[in-house]
């Protein structure tokens, strides 16, 4: 029987053999100063994932690799790592980002007072950009007012709380932290930003996997704004209230429906010639492209009418 910790570190893995060890590096001297365990669940990985985190043993007494290859998708692997979890609290992060320092003690203590915490992210550190661009903690919903949505790639919650929603959606392989975020809200909890728990975020590279992979968060949207129609419509008619959320620092509030996105903030790189007609000059072109992708899965992307509406609480 293993002893119960203080916190259970999840992170979901599928052929992240090139950036775990970047991510375990970080989090291996946090862990020494809060009573954690960190738990790798590997979703069928045909690399040599399981091998480097079983590498990382020795430097982390409370390291388990789990085979959770049995459900596929990112939601099913954090919901095998929750079911096995110790921790009295689960914070969940990526296997290709690297979490920030004091990120694991900045949540533990605010899970102390609050059942969801989400933390800040970084997209300058991992990506060779200029400029300080970073995202505040949570962020607003415009298709739900007064509610926040986090990305699970920092974002931490109780056990409790996270069992009474019966954790991620594994119907939804994209969006499924801001669904889990609402119903959480819907289940009374609150969205509490922890902005010193930073998890600096490695975007995709290339044009064409950076507008994929933007065209899926749009459709995402797109659905989550299908599915939550219920809710939004008794927010309008002062039916229902979302529970208080802490304030946040607007100066690095996003907007719109999720995502952080920094192509703003980018510059475009000498050689792309073409980018210089169909973009304003400083624009990288994988900004650009993760820009368009967004917008178009927003208006385009594919509804699963199959997917049951979510009805207000009582």
């Amino acid at each position: 029987m293993i002893a119960g910790a203080r916190i259970s570190v999840i992170i979901p893995a599928y052929n992240a053999e090139t950036t775990l060890d970047a991510q375990l590096s970080a989090l291996a001297p946090q862990c020494r100063d809060v009573d954690a365990e960190v738990l790798i669940a590997d979703n069928g990985s045909t690399d040599g994932t399981a091998v480097l985190a079983r590498s990382w043993e020795p430097r982390l007494p409370r390291l388990r690799v789990i085979d959770a290859s049995a459900r596929r998708g990112p939601a099913a692997a954090r919901n095998i790592g929750a079911a096995l979890a110790t921790g009295r609290s689960l914070a969940f992060c990526d296997a290709d980002d690297v979490v920030g320092a004091g990120w694991l003690s900045a949540l533990a203590d605010a899970l102390d007072s609050h059942d969801v915490v989400a933390g800040a992210l970084d997209f300058a550190a991992l990506n060779h950009r200029s400029g300080g661009m970073g995202a505040a903690a949570g962020f607003p919903l415009s298709y739900l007012p007064g509610m926040r949505g986090a990305g699970s790639g920092n974002l931490a919650v109780t056990a409790a709380a996270f069992e009474e929603v019966r954790g991620f959606d594994e119907e939804l392989r994209v969006g499924e932290d801001i669904d889990l975020c609402c119903r959480l809200q819907l289940a009374g909890y609150a969205l509490h930003p922890c902005d010193d728990a930073v998890v600096h975020v490695r975007l995709r590279g290339g044009v064409v996997s950076a507008y994929r992979h933007a065209f899926a968060f749009g459709a995402a949207d797109r659905q989550l704004r299908h599915r939550y129609a219920p809710i939004a419509s008794a927010i309008d008619a002062g039916e229902w209230r979302p529970p208080a959320s802490a304030p946040v620092d607007r100066s690095r509030e996003t907007s719109g429906d999720g995502n952080f996105d920094p192509a703003s903030q980018a510059s475009t790189p000498a050689g792309h010639r073409w980018t210089r007609v169909l973009m304003p000059r400083r624009v990288d072109p994988t900004a650009f492209a993760r820009r368009m992708g967004r917008r178009a899965g927003t208006r385009i992307g594919r509804i699963d009418r199959t997917l049951p509406q979510v009805a207000p609480p009582p």
